[in-house]
């Protein structure tokens, strides 16, 4: 099975409950997840968050939006992966982000593919950045993942990928790279913190489907809007 596992937790250090605050009225797991939906087709959809009581709301978001949800340590994320990995049986899995609400399906759709054609361990966008923060595509053995974990350090516990970026010589990773290299410090696709939330409801205000557009034009869109902050 390949499954898609969508990470949230409402005790964000930044900007704490985030994953609940609206963009256009749509929460922001939410919005993650409905784009997320039609690759509900070809793989498994999970919502993994903690077990702890403030994580309720997110359960109650997955059910209403008609996806799994996986339950367990709220710090120890790559533990928490293991146990959804072995729960489902996952060959490989997509590591989604839940604070990223402009989401290309088609980029994890190409990782998942060439995983499997190439029989490699890792597929990334991240590793050698080309697309900009926030546009992610990280697809991973599943056994891979498993039986490495006992190696992370308490960083790699939370950064669940970052063990096998720094340690990149062990492992087979292809890397996705964009023809047009589209990497820009200033632009920052994700909620971190109020000034980047402020900035995602800007840009969707102004481009309610943004996430249709492509990397380029998301991105000088999003230039536009940060002049005027």
């Amino acid at each position: 099975m390949k499954v898609v596992f969508v990470y949230s937790r409402m005790s964000s250090s930044r900007l704490p409950k985030k994953a609940l605050l609206p963009i256009l009225g749509v929460p922001l797991i939410e919005r993650v997840i409905q784009q997320l939906i039609p690759l509900g087709k070809k793989y498994k959809i999970v919502l993994l968050t903690s077990d702890q009581k403030d994580d309720d709301d997110l359960a109650e978001v997955a059910v209403r939006n008609g996806i799994d949800y996986f339950r367990g340590s709220l710090h120890d994320v790559a533990k928490r992966t293991v146990q959804a990995l072995k729960y489902y049986r996952a060959d490989s899995f997509a590591r989604v982000n839940g604070d990223c609400p402009i989401q290309k399906i088609e980029l994890i759709e190409e990782a998942f593919e060439r995983l499997e054609r190439l029989e490699c361990e890792i597929v990334s966008n991240v590793f050698k950045r080309t697309f900009p923060y926030g546009i992610s595509a990280e697809v991973m053995d599943g056994k891979t993942f498993k039986s490495n974990y006992k190696h992370f350090n308490n960083s790699d516990k939370e950064n669940i990928f970052n063990y096998f970026y720094r340690n990149s010589k062990g492992f087979d990773i292809s890397c996705v790279i964009l023809k047009q290299n589209s990497f820009d410090r200033s632009v920052t696709l994700t909620v971190d913190d109020k000034k980047t939330y402020d900035r995602m409801v800007r840009l969707f205000e102004d481009q309610p489907e943004v996430h249709k557009k492509s990397i380029s034009e998301i991105v000088k869109i999003y230039k536009t809007i940060i002049q005027h902050d």
